[in-house]
């Protein structure tokens, strides 16, 4: 549900000219998947200062902003509520109170060309992590925004050669996208003579591991 009452940064679907950074408050996003649809689902999440809005603002999509931006001082009192004002040096008279909200975000800024020319390697590689998500199974109907979106949320990992991603009886709280390289996902023999093993070799379309 968006904050009432606040003008937001930036809508989802925008494509804005300026990339953002919260120095001071936060910045609460909502976005919608898959929307006018059944399947229509709802997210929100808040950016504090010192941290990027690179998911929120879409950066590397073609689709525009992932979500709507709205800024928000971190306990913030509501409007209409009286905010302290201590009495200056020298000036006769009492400390009040003010029912004026408080300025709400500082932001650092920069033009959206020339952080794009900046990062061009990371735009690229979203743009074919969204065409990778879009051959699996269980994301083949996902809309090209969806993915996009999507995309964004998954992170770039390399791990060493024997490195156990899991193991039995943990559990997973990731879903793994083989890029490169083999993953070998084993299982006890019920009758022994060592491991059943299933191998998932890269360059397959929906190689993933989230047993």
């Amino acid at each position: 549900m968006e904050p009432s009452g606040l003008k937001p940064l930036f809508s989802q679907g925008d494509d804005p000219d300026s990339y953002l950074i919260p120095l001071t408050g936060n910045i609460v996003c909502v976005g919608t998947l898959h929307a006018a649809t059944p399947r229509e689902q709802r997210w929100k999440s808040m950016v504090t200062a010192g941290h990027d809005l690179w998911l929120e603002m879409g950066v590397s999509g073609d689709f525009g902003a992932c979500c709507t931006a709205f800024p928000l001082v971190q306990n913030a009192p509501p409007a209409g509520v009286g905010v302290p004002i201590a009495r200056s040096p020298g000036v006769k008279g009492t400390a009040g109170t003010s029912t004026k909200r408080p300025q709400v975000v500082t932001l650092l800024s920069v033009h959206m060309a020339d952080l794009i020319e900046a990062v061009q390697p990371e735009y690229d590689e979203h743009e074919s992590r969204a065409t990778l998500l879009g051959q699996i199974d269980c994301f083949s109907k996902w809309t090209p925004p969806d993915l996009a979106t999507l995309a964004h949320f998954f992170r770039l990992e390399t791990k060493p050669q024997g490195y156990c991603l899991i193991a039995q009886r943990h559990r997973l709280e990731r879903f793994i996208v083989l890029i490169e390289g083999e993953v070998t996902v084993a299982k006890p023999n019920p009758f022994g003579g060592g491991d059943v093993n299933h191998v998932l070799e890269s360059g397959l379309a929906g190689s993933y591991v989230g047993e």
